[in-house]
């Protein structure tokens, strides 16, 4: 009997020292998510335009809106680079770089000449240094899309990455290592730094910030109009792209027991726990799966 009480004071104590030895990666990577919500074009600026319907009073009010259902969750942190006026594609991303953004959704109408193009476009950066980048970004955008054809607006279906092209002697179409950047000057610059010229940092570090640019329909084409030409379609709009961002980041309106309106840190918990790197390599969903199996010990 003696013994039994002795087993049980060393298993006591070595679980309590397992909890404060795991006990700071749970403080650390529980944090709010901040998510910047970029309003595409604005001010002097209103991009594409037909039949009376003009690209940036529509990407506004999509932005709006989404920033509106986005705030129902709680301990996000949703921030709309601008509210009407000019502001530079350098300084949307600055901005978002500055807030530590963990998302950027850019908000845009396309528009072409050739009328018959239609649907929903998504585009992410090309680039596969991290998990948080072209891979978890793509399941995003798919995520969008799935969403927004689900509205009757069709679509290739897919997330596309689209490159700089013939940029051999501008630097500041670049990434670090001489690579070609991404097309879209928004993702591109902030991956990059938004001011940045020259070939910028190594953003393998995690300090470039995921963005996912969301053509929503196409503003020239006659059945995508139909799709944007009241608050109703706006507002539908806004709602698929938030129930994506919902389902991809597991999100609850309610606070419990689960971990809900809070991203895990992958790349912390990684660096973090040798034991961990040996066991799992950089297997996020292992880690996760750890994470959230230890976290209340």
């Amino acid at each position: 009997m003696r013994l039994n009480r002795v087993l049980k004071k060393v298993l006591f104590l070595f679980i309590f020292m397992l909890c404060v030895m795991i006990l700071p990666v749970f403080s650390h990577n529980v944090k709010a998510l901040t998510i910047v919500i970029d309003p595409g074009h604005g001010g002097n600026d209103d991009g594409a335009s037909n039949s009376g319907l003009v690209e940036s009073e529509l990407t506004m009010k999509i932005a709006t809106y989404l920033k509106e259902y986005l705030s129902e969750y709680p301990d996000l942190n949703i921030i709309l680079t601008h509210t009407g006026q000019t502001m530079s594609l350098e300084d949307r991303a600055d901005f978002a770089r500055n807030n530590k953004a963990d998302l950027m959704l850019s908000i845009h109408i396309n528009s072409n000449q050739v009328t018959s193009l239609q649907g929903c476009e998504a585009y992410v950066t090309y680039r596969t240094d991290l998990p948080k980048y072209n891979e978890n970004m793509t399941r995003l955008g798919n995520m969008i899309l799935r969403n927004i054809q689900k509205l009757g607006i069709s679509g290739i279906g897919t997330v596309q990455t689209k490159k700089v092209v013939n940029s051999e002697n501008e630097d500041e179409y670049k990434y670090f290592d001489g690579t070609p950047g991404d097309y879209y000057g928004i993702i591109r610059r902030s991956m990059k730094g938004g001011h940045e010229l020259g070939l910028g940092p190594n953003f393998g570090d995690g300090s470039g910030v995921p963005v996912v640019l969301i053509e929503h329909a196409y503003l020239s084409n006659s059945h995508d109009r139909a799709f944007l030409d009241s608050d109703d379609d706006l507002r539908a709009l806004a709602r698929a792209d938030c129930d994506a961002v919902v389902e991809f980041y597991s999100l609850s309106k309610t606070n419990n027991i689960d971990i809900s309106g809070y991203m895990f840190d992958s790349e912390f918990y990684y660096n973090k726990y040798e034991d961990l790197r040996n066991a799992f390599g950089y297997n996020v969903e292992a880690l996760k799966n750890h994470y959230y199996t230890f976290r209340d010990c």
